[in-house]
C-alpha cells in the first residue's frame, strides 16, 4: 500500500517482524519495552521506556518506604517479566523479592495467591498484572482483608480500572510515563474509557 514506515507495537510482534523488515530494508518504529528488539538494527528504531527503568523507579519508592521483603505476582508477558527481572537484578544485599505466582492474560482468580501472601509477612507486593486483572485482584484482596501495601506499573494508570476495584486500589503506587492531560481528555472522548491510555500515550 506504499507505506513508508510501519509503527509496530508490542514485543511479540516486533520480535517477529523486525528481522523481516531489516532484510527488506523497510523502516520500523518499534514500540516495546524490550531494548534488544532494535539493538544493532539499521531499519528499526525503538522508542519506549524499558523494564529496567520502571524497575529502578519502583525500587526507589519501596526503599523510601523502608520496604525490604518484597513479593510479586505477575502476568507472564515480556513487559512484566522485564520489570520483575529488572527489580531482581537491582536488589541490594539486604533486600529480597519473591515471585508468588505467574498468570496468563485470561486468568482472573487470584485467591490462592492472596492466601500465599497472607501466610507470609511481606513488606509490600508488586502487582504486575494486566488491566482487567488488576481490579479483580484488588477486589479479591479486599474480600480476604489482605492489607499489605502494593505497587505496580502503568497498567494501573486507568481511572476505569480504579473505579472497578471499588476503592480497594487506594494507596497503591505505580510507575508510569507522563501523559499530557489534554491527550487523556481526547482519548476518553474518542473511546469512552481510558483502559489503554498509558499505551496510547506513547
Amino acid at each position: 500500500d506504499k507505506a513508508s514506515l510501519i509503527y509496530l507495537w508490542g514485543y511479540g510482534v516486533n520480535q517477529a517482524v523486525v528481522p523481516l523488515a531489516e532484510n527488506a530494508k523497510f523502516p520500523i518504529a518499534a514500540v516495546t519495552a524490550e531494548r534488544n528488539v532494535a539493538t544493532g538494527k539499521e531499519y528499526a528504531f525503538r522508542f519506549c521506556y524499558d523494564g529496567d527503568q520502571i524497575a529502578r523507579a519502583l525500587l526507589t519508592y519501596v526503599r523510601h518506604q523502608g520496604f525490604k521483603r518484597l513479593a510479586a505476582i505477575k502476568t507472564a508477558i515480556a513487559f512484566n517479566n522485564g520489570i520483575y527481572d529488572g527489580m531482581k537484578a537491582n536488589l541490594k544485599s539486604d533486600e529480597s523479592l519473591e515471585l508468588i505466582d505467574d498468570f496468563q492474560p485470561d486468568d482472573n482468580d487470584f485467591k490462592v495467591s492472596i492466601a500465599k501472601l497472607r501466610s507470609k509477612n511481606f513488606d509490600s507486593v508488586g502487582v504486575l498484572l494486566l488491566t482487567g486483572q488488576l481490579s479483580q485482584f484488588y477486589r479479591q484482596k479486599g474480600s480476604f482483608q489482605l492489607n499489605t501495601p502494593t505497587f505496580g506499573t502503568d497498567m494501573m494508570d486507568s481511572v476505569s480500572e480504579v473505579k472497578q476495584s471499588n476503592g480497594t486500589m487506594d494507596g497503591t503506587v505505580f510507575a508510569a510515563q507522563y501523559i499530557d492531560p489534554a491527550f487523556v481528555v481526547r482519548y476518553r472522548k474518542t473511546f469512552g474509557n481510558d483502559v489503554q491510555v498509558s499505551m496510547a500515550g506513547n
